[in-house]
């Protein structure tokens, strides 16, 4: 029998006992205590004519605001830098000595070299999910749901334009 073969097994010394791993992402979903301290940072696709544009948000956690977006035919590090851009500036974080939390996923634009020295240079943490756990962007990963059911899946762009006007009008509404 199978337990008969794995006891004999196990006596010679052929079998290796199984250890669990543990995981080194320990930290669950990000909280804020106040409006503009976690900003929130991903990208999402929108159909467009035969191919794709994305759409890349900042939103703050506590508040969920929408701190800044854009409508982009590439998704690299220096698109959604601009985007962060804009948000630290529409709010003054420039001047401020207490720095937001930049949160995001584990994408390639929020892990290459080029991001994270914009970041270091301007002092702001970036702290990122856990892999494969959606969950940690809850609000933001909502917001897309909400333009993408409420608008996007609803339309046939032909180009980025519409796209952008479509987006903004369901903007507008939240």
């Amino acid at each position: 029998s199978f337990s008969s073969v794995y006891r004999r097994l196990k006596k010679k010394g052929l079998i290796k006992e199984h250890h669990l791993k543990i995981s080194k992402h320990k930290k669950g979903r990000p909280t804020a205590t106040y409006a503009h301290e976690i900003p929130l940072v991903d990208i999402t696709f929108v159909p467009v004519g035969n191919g794709f544009w994305y759409l890349i948000a900042v939103i703050d956690l506590y508040s969920r605001y929408i701190e800044g977006s854009d409508l982009s035919a590439t998704m690299t590090s220096k698109d959604v830098q601009k985007v962060i851009d804009f948000a630290l500036l529409q709010y003054g974080f420039y001047e401020k000595e207490d720095k937001p939390k930049i949160h995001s996923d584990n994408g390639s634009q929020m892990k290459a070299k080029s991001f994270k020295a914009f970041l270091k240079d301007l002092g702001i943490l970036n702290e990122y999910s856990r892999p494969h756990v959606p969950e940690d962007q809850a609000v933001l990963e909502r917001f897309f749901r909400t333009i993408k059911q409420g608008e996007v899946y609803h339309q046939e762009y032909e180009n980025h334009y519409q796209a952008k006007d479509g987006i903004c009008r369901v903007h507008q509404l939240l």
